[in-house]
């Protein structure tokens, strides 16, 4: 078990590093990219982000799960070069045919949706950029998690990170082209990381068009096309309905509040692309299959920890860093977060009915069973309350997901949960949000430091609950004793 959990806490780390890196980076660049583009600017590139997610499940027919499913059931690397192979081809075939029918046929439709956003450029931009994704950029990565080669696949988002902010800066600080510069720095990242992903792919696999190693694909695949749909209902169709109800102005305003979740959705990602192959191999693996209990319980426990770090620090930190124009996401990125904690809680069973039940039709009803109710939420909301509603019902909707594909995994593959060590994870993290609301009433440099002291206040919480284990309670002393002779060897090597 330790050794289990040394592997995963170092997947974890190499994933999470990577991406915070990478997303992270980006994050914290949004003081400068705030001062060059308005809440309006902000409001056109979340519409076109919206559109390219929508465009990319489509485009990619389920694919994703597909390359993390089939690669550990696959006998040997022959056969799995060529069934990625026939992926590929599929990929680059068929989703350009589709680009290029939406291309040519597709601005009426598009002017129909979306009333404040011109098809040229913007859209246009679009739909090439999510084809280059789709058909390229989409296996490397996925093959790398596959693989457990988390340094390939970071090396692989850096690159991506670098390439894109490079162009953002050109295009949006230096040259102040606004949205349309962020729209045309990301289709030209989009068309060199095409270049790059074709390079690694003619090596790593082998082209081919096979319908025999191409049907089991589309098999899995296609029936994750309504999940991955609803995935960007949940995600982005508030962002929709406000395009139809209030400015660009408050979209921007939304959309920039809702980055903190998206910053703590990518690191809850990162942790579970280190859970993914340890699921995987669970089908078959009953070591693998009973270790995961405990592994999970950590899991759990580390993104609450981070998601109260967010909750307590993010309006604070909004209203610091960035100017008064976006003030008000202050009060949008803690519901935000929340509903990302949720998503972060839904990964387990999520991986439990895909990657061991293999249950994909279930999937995709749960997943459309939560969008359905959040989309109704936000029809009947937002009219009213605007973006504060779309805040709100981005963590019920989240909530709501999570709850029932626990209820769902559970009846196909039942799971011995630490019920009892998880429900003293939730009470703690309740228990601080309430301390923070109360405490936090001051300027934001005092609030942050209150909000830190909070966060340093959870391990106390939790033994004040009795969460440790003997066995945990053994192993914090161990390494502790550890650190402090390392201390003291270094001490004496100066």
């Amino acid at each position: 078990m330790l050794a289990t959990v040394k592997k995963l806490a170092r997947l974890s780390a190499v994933y999470v590093v990577g991406d915070l890196i990478t997303r992270g980076a980006a994050f914290l660049l949004l003081p400068l990219y705030t001062r060059f583009l308005s809440p309006d600017d902000y409001g056109i590139i979340a519409v076109t982000a919206m559109i390219g997610m929508v465009l990319s499940v489509l485009l990619t027919f389920g694919m994703a799960g597909t390359i993390l499913r089939f690669y550990h059931i696959l006998p040997d690397d022959i056969q799995r070069r060529r069934f990625y192979g026939a992926v590929w081809m599929f990929l680059i075939i068929v989703s350009g045919l589709a680009t290029l029918l939406l291309v040519q046929f597709g601005e009426p439709l598009f002017a129909m949706l979306f009333r404040q956003i011109p098809f040229d450029p913007y859209i246009r931009l679009v739909l090439w950029t999510t084809f280059f994704n789709a058909a390229f950029a989409l296996l490397p990565p996925n093959l790398f998690r596959a693989r457990e080669q988390a340094g390939r696949y970071v090396s692989f988002s850096l690159l991506t990170f670098a390439i894109t902010t490079g162009l953002i800066i050109w295009l949006v600080v230096i040259q102040q082209q606004g949205a349309l510069g962020m729209v045309r720095a990301q289709f030209g990242s989009a068309l060199l990381m095409a270049l790059v992903a074709a390079a690694v792919l003619v090596r790593e696999i082998r082209p081919s068009f096979y319908w025999g190693q191409l049907r089991p694909a589309l098999v899995y695949g296609i029936p994750l096309i309504p999940h991955f749909l609803a995935h960007w209902a949940l995600g982005v169709s508030d962002r929709a309905i406000l395009e139809r109800y209030v400015d660009l102005g408050q979209l921007g305003v939304y959309s920039l509040g809702y980055q903190f979740g998206l910053l703590y959705q990518m690191v809850n990602t990162s942790l579970n692309n280190a859970l993914i192959p340890m699921f995987s191999r669970a089908a078959t693996d009953v070591r693998e299959w009973q270790m995961l209990p405990r592994v999970t319980t950590y899991y759990v426990l580390a993104i609450a920890t981070i998601g109260l770090a967010l909750v307590l620090l993010a309006g604070d930190v909004i209203v610091l860093a960035l100017p008064p124009a976006y003030h008000d996401a202050r009060t949008i990125a803690p519901w935000v977060v929340l509903g990302y904690l949720a998503m972060g809680l839904y990964y387990l069973p999520m991986n439990t009915l895909a990657l061991i039940a293999g249950k994909t039709r279930s999937v995709a009803l749960v997943t459309t069973t939560a969008a359905a109710a959040n989309i109704g939420l936000n029809l009947l909301l937002i009219p009213h309350w605007g973006v504060m509603a779309a805040a709100l019902n981005t963590a019920l909707g989240y909530a709501i997901l999570a709850g029932f594909m626990f209820w769902r995994a559970q009846r196909f593959k039942p799971f011995a949960y630490e019920y009892q060590r998880l429900g003293k994870i939730g009470l703690a993290l309740l228990g601080l949000i309430v301390a923070g609301q109360a405490l936090m009433q001051f300027h934001p440099l005092i609030n942050l430091g209150i909000g830190v002291g909070l966060l340093a206040l959870l391990p106390l919480a939790l033994a004040g609950l009795d969460f440790w284990t003997a066995e945990e309670k053994r192993q914090f002393v161990g390494l502790s004793r550890q650190f402090r002779l390392e201390i003291a060897r270094k001490r004496l090597w100066r």
